[in-house]
C-alpha cells in the first residue's frame, strides 16, 4: 500500500510543477495511519537499546570490561521461522573506564631539638582514596640548613608500602639530635617520588603527591646569656694594679658573638686618677672559650679612704643576622677599689661565769685598728642565743659607742648577766655592731658580731638517804629510801637503783629484791622516794642492814 501511495505522490508532484501556483497532495486518515504504522515497524526492526546499570566508586583501578551475548529469539509470530533472524557471532563488550584518582598527602613537621639525646619527628603520609593492589611510594630526604648525620638522621627506609586502603597512613620517621648550641631553627625536606608497583592497568598519573616536598623544622630551644661579674682589687700604695672583670657566655653560639665595653665613673673617677678609662670590643668565636676578661688599671696611693667604685658597661650585643637567642644580663658590673690604708673596726668575744646569785657585767671590747682624724660612732645591740633575755639569763642592751680623734682605740660594751643555781650547759648570746654614724672615709668594717658565753658554775649531786623500820612478827611492810638531787638541773635526770644483800638477805626472807629508776624533771621536786618491801618474823636477831 505504501508503494501505491509513493507513486501517487510522485504523480501529484509532477502535476504541481506543470501548474505553477497549484498544490496537490494525498490526504486522509487512512493515508496517515498507514504511513505511521509502516514507520513504527521500520523502527522496531532496525534497533533495540539494551541498558546496563554501572555502579560508580572512588577506587583507583584498571579499566574494566564485561560482555553482553544475545540468545535465540523466542515468542515471535506463528509462521515466521527462527532462521529468518540473523544473530551476531560474538558477544558485545562493555568497557568501564577508571575516572578516579588518589592523593598521597604529606605535611611539614617541627619539633624542639632538646639539649641531649635524640627525639623523633614523624611525617604522616595519607592515601586519600583506595588503590586496588596497593603501591610503593619512594621518597628522599634532603638536607637544608640542618646537616644529615649531625642534626638529624633518617629512621624509615624508602619506599613506604601502602596496602591501598582509603585513608591509610604510613609515617616517615626522622631522629633529631639534641644539643646546647644556640643557633637558628634548622630545616630539611622530604620529597615524595612517583608511586611504583601499581596493579596492572593502573596508570601512575592516577596517584599524585600533595604537599611534597614537606619541610622538617628543628626548633632551636637553646638560649645563651652574656654576663659580666663584679670584681675587686686592693689598690696598693703606688703604681697600678689590674682590676679584672670576667665576661661569660653561658652556652656556645654557632656564630661569633660581639659586645662593646667601656668604663663609667662612680665614686672612683678616671679624671682624678683613681683608674684608667678603657673601652673596646670582645668577641666570642664559635667553638672558642666561653669566658674572657677585661683588665682595668687601678692607681695605688697612700690616702686613707673608703672603698671606691666604678662600673664596666657592656653594650651593642651582636649575635649575627638574624640574631641568635642571646641576652645581655647583667649588662654592667661594679669594680671596687679596696683601700689598704684604712682602719678596721671589730668586736671581740667575751666569757664570764654567771654566778649563783645577783647580777654581774660581761664586758665586750670594741677595737679600732688605728687612730682616726674624725669621730666614729657605731651602734650595737644584743641578740638571743641559748641564753635569752626573756628568761632572765641576761638584760637586753643597745646603744652607741664613739671613738674620738686622738682618743682610746678601744671601747667597752657592758651587758648585765644574771646568776642562778640551776645546773645547765653554757649559754650564749651575741652583740652585733650596726650602722656607722659619722663614719670617716678611712674606716672599714671588720668583725662586727661577738659571742658572749655565760659559763655554768653550778653542779648537782645525787644521793640516797637510808630508812629504818621495825620488821614485825609477820606479814610485810615498806621501808622508804629518799633519793635526792642537791641542785635543780635544766634537763631531766634519770637515776637507776637496785637492792643488794648486807646482813639482811633475800634468800633468808628478810626483804624482797627491788630495782627500777626515778626521774627528776626540770623544775620538779628534788627528792624521790623508793620503797622496799621487808618481811616480818619472830626470830630474835641483830639489826639487819640492806
Amino acid at each position: 500500500l505504501e508503494a501505491v501511495y509513493d507513486k501517487v505522490d510522485t504523480g501529484l508532484a509532477d502535476l504541481a510543477r506543470s501548474r505553477p501556483g497549484w498544490r496537490f497532495e494525498l490526504a486522509g486518515m487512512s493515508v496517515v495511519s498507514a504511513r505511521n504504522i509502516r514507520q513504527l515497524v521500520l523502527d522496531l526492526g532496525s534497533s533495540l537499546l539494551l541498558e546496563v546499570a554501572v555502579i560508580g566508586d572512588s577506587t583507583v583501578e584498571a579499566t574494566e570490561t564485561f560482555q553482553v551475548a544475545l540468545g535465540t529469539p523466542t515468542n515471535f509470530a506463528t509462521g515466521i521461522a527462527a532462521s529468518r533472524f540473523n544473530l551476531p557471532a560474538s558477544a558485545a563488550t562493555g568497557t568501564l573506564s577508571n575516572d578516579d584518582s588518589a592523593t598521597l598527602a604529606i605535611q611539614g613537621q617541627s619539633r624542639a631539638e632538646g639539649d641531649s639525646g635524640v627525639a623523633t619527628l614523624d611525617f604522616p603520609v595519607t592515601l586519600s582514596n583506595a588503590v586496588v593492589g596497593g603501591l610503593d611510594l619512594p621518597f628522599t630526604i634532603v638536607a637544608g640548613t640542618a646537616t644529615t648525620g649531625i642534626d638529624f638522621s633518617l629512621v624509615t627506609s624508602s619506599p613506604l608500602r601502602f596496602t591501598g586502603t582509603a585513608g591509610e597512613t604510613q609515617s616517615i620517621r626522622v631522629q633529631i639530635a639534641g644539643e646546647t648550641t644556640v643557633e637558628l631553627n634548622e630545616t630539611f625536606s622530604i620529597a615524595l617520588g612517583t608511586p611504583a608497583n601499581l596493579a596492572a592497568g593502573i596508570e601512575a598519573v592516577a596517584v599524585t603527591a600533595a604537599g611534597s616536598p614537606a619541610t622538617g623544622t628543628i626548633i632551636n630551644d637553646d638560649t645563651a646569656t652574656l654576663s659580666i661579674e663584679d670584681a675587686a682589687v686592693i689598690e696598693g700604695d703606688s703604681g697600678v694594679a689590674p682590676l679584672v672583670f670576667t665576661v661569660r657566655l653561658s652556652r656556645p653560639v654557632e656564630v661569633p658573638v660581639q659586645v662593646a665595653y667601656a668604663t663609667a665613673d662612680g665614686t672612683a673617677t678616671a679624671g682624678s686618677g683613681d683608674y684608667q678609662a678603657t673601652s673596646g670590643t670582645l668577641t666570642f668565636a664559635p667553638g672558642g672559650p666561653l669566658t674572657t676578661t677585661v683588665a682595668v688599671n687601678v692607681a695605688g696611693d697612700l690616702v686613707a679612704e673608703r672603698a671606691e667604685t666604678f662600673r664596666l658597661v657592656l653594650s651593642g650585643l651582636n649575635s649575627g643576622s638574624p640574631a641568635r637567642s642571646v641576652t645581655l644580663s647583667p649588662s654592667d658590673a661594679q669594680g671596687r677599689i679596696d683601700t689598704d690604708d684604712g682602719a678596721t673596726l671589730s668586736i671581740a668575744d667575751a666569757i664570764s661565769q654567771e654566778g649563783q646569785t645577783g647580777t654581774r657585767q660581761m664586758a665586750f671590747t670594741v677595737t679600732l685598728s688605728r687612730p682616726l682624724s674624725v669621730p666614729l660612732s657605731v651602734t650595737y645591740s644584743t641578740a638571743d642565743g641559748a641564753a635569752t633575755a626573756a628568761s632572765g639569763d641576761y638584760q637586753a642592751a643597745s646603744g652607741t659607742v664613739t671613738f674620738a680623734p686622738g682618743g682610746s682605740l678601744s671601747q667597752t660594751i657592758n651587758v648585765t648577766i644574771s646568776g642562778d643555781t640551776q645546773v645547765e650547759g653554757d649559754e650564749d648570746f651575741s652583740v652585733t655592731l650596726g650602722s656607722l654614724a659619722s663614719a670617716p672615709p678611712e674606716e672599714a668594717a671588720g668583725r662586727m658580731t661577738a659571742r658572749g658565753t655565760m659559763q655554768n658554775d653550778d653542779s648537782a649531786t645525787v644521793r640516797i638517804v637510808g630508812g629504818q623500820a621495825a620488821e614485825g612478827d609477820s606479814g610485810t611492810r615498806s621501808l622508804a629510801f629518799a633519793v635526792e638531787l642537791t641542785q635543780a638541773v635544766d634537763v631531766p635526770v634519770n637515776v637507776v637503783y637496785s637492792t643488794s644483800d648486807a646482813t639482811a638477805r633475800v634468800d633468808q626472807g628478810d626483804y624482797q629484791a627491788a630495782n627500777g629508776s626515778v626521774r627528776f624533771a626540770p623544775g620538779g621536786a628534788l627528792s624521790q622516794t623508793v620503797l622496799v618491801t621487808i618481811l616480818g618474823d619472830t626470830l630474835v636477831e641483830l639489826l639487819d642492814l640492806e
